[in-house]
């Protein structure tokens, strides 16, 4: 029995990690960290295989169709004003993700004689149904200043500059 607890008490005195604890220990961390390496790379590969197999065959939505809405229209436009021209400035031969679409809508919404001039367009696509797209027109519309009345008897609006206001 003597012998046992003499080797036992040598294990015990033994130092469990000496020097080469220590190189052990960095080379245990340093091929973890080159195992989760890999592990992140190849994962990342298979992920953007995976993308490139089940996303190939579906094409993007195309936008079906599209509207105009013009936004803030005050007190004085009627609301069919307002529909007129969002109807006027829809292009007739543009996708909805032609690069020229917003630049053709404003040039037609400026070319209403209500319509002083086009702060803003800009599109998006319906929060409902990624097909269906709508274009939003912010302008400044020409406020009718007075009514001019003309040798025949017919009378019309002008705005502040003098410029001659469509009657209807």
């Amino acid at each position: 029995m003597s012998k046992n607890r003499k080797t036992d008490r040598n294990r015990k005195s033994r130092p469990s990690r000496g020097t080469g604890g220590k190189l052990t220990a960095f080379l245990r961390f340093f091929y973890a960290v080159i195992a989760v390496s890999a592990i992140a790379v190849s994962g990342g590969a298979a992920f953007d295989a995976m993308k490139r197999r089940v996303l190939a065959d579906r094409k993007p939505y195309r936008v079906r169709r599209f509207d105009t809405k013009i936004v803030q229209v005050p007190a004085f436009i009627p609301c069919r004003v307002a529909r007129r021209i969002a109807a006027r400035s829809l292009p007739k031969d543009m996708d909805f993700d032609h690069p020229r679409l917003c630049r053709q809508i404003a040039e037609l919404a400026a070319a209403d004689g209500m319509v002083k001039s086009v702060r803003r367009v800009s599109k998006s696509r319906s929060e409902n149904d990624s097909r269906v797209g709508q274009v939003y027109v912010d302008v400044e519309f020409r406020k009718p200043f007075a009514i001019v009345e003309n040798e025949f008897g017919s009378k019309f609006f002008i705005d502040r500059t003098g410029i001659r206001l469509p009657s209807n």
